[in-house]
């Protein structure tokens, strides 16, 4: 679980989620996500 206080972003626009695995040798997935404004 990752929380993140977005309270002085902008509620209009595009939003993205990024995602980077840097290391090597291991597998894994995001199953889900959800974004609460």
């Amino acid at each position: 679980t990752f929380t993140a206080n977005l309270s002085t972003e902008t509620r209009n626009g595009t939003w993205n989620l990024r995602v980077q695995d840097a290391a090597s040798a291991d597998t894994g997935y995001i199953n889900s996500w959800t974004l609460t404004l």
